[in-house]
């Protein structure tokens, strides 16, 4: 119920569950629309924590695209709640790639699996 603004309790959360993770498990994987000006201090501690092994990436991919991958969803969000939730072009400056619409999964995977 957290709403997704500048110091909300959800970002140590994240960060908190991150850290316990690396200590824990092989692999971690933080998706989601994560806000430069919402997240950006967060991940670029956690970028620092962790240097090489963490490796961020950004799909830059028009809003209709996102739009029509998400009524693929049992449950999709409606056009208008993403329109307002939508961000373009809203990277944080380290990416270590950018995909575009041309980048299918199995492009994705092979790419993310070969910079491990």
């Amino acid at each position: 119920d957290e709403k997704d603004k500048p110091n909300n309790k959800s970002i140590s959360l994240i960060e908190t569950m991150i850290n316990w993770a690396d200590q824990n498990v092989d692999f971690v994987i933080l998706e989601g629309i994560l806000k430069r000006d919402v997240y950006a201090n967060m991940l670029f501690r956690l970028k620092n924590q962790y240097q090489k092994k963490m490796k961020t990436f950004y799909f830059d991919i028009f809003f209709e695209e996102t739009y029509r991958r998400n009524l693929l969803k049992k449950k999709p969000f409606s056009r208008g709640l993403m329109q307002d939730w939508w961000l373009d072009n809203d990277r944080l400056g380290y990416e270590d790639h950018v995909f575009t619409i041309k980048d299918d999964l199995p492009v994705r995977m092979e790419y993310i699996l070969k910079i491990k």
